[in-house]
């Protein structure tokens, strides 16, 4: 693994013999780090729309299986 940092970027480089979905889910977090760094809402706004999240989720999942 090879990280690199340019200008106002970082550079990660991994051989491609790694799993991808677990790189992946990897940048999906970084993604979300980046993200959560530039909110401003709270806590408690930031549970709420998890909630919301999943429950909609559940809703289309259970859909799907009945």
């Amino acid at each position: 693994m090879l990280i690199e940092q340019l200008n106002n970027e970082i550079i990660i480089k991994i051989k491609s013999t790694s799993n991808i979905d677990e790189i992946q889910a990897f940048a999906n977090y970084l993604g979300f780090v980046e993200i959560v760094s530039k909110s401003k809402a709270s806590t408690e706004q930031i549970d709420d729309l998890i909630a919301s999240v999943k429950k909609g989720m559940w809703e289309r999942t259970s859909k799907h299986l009945s």
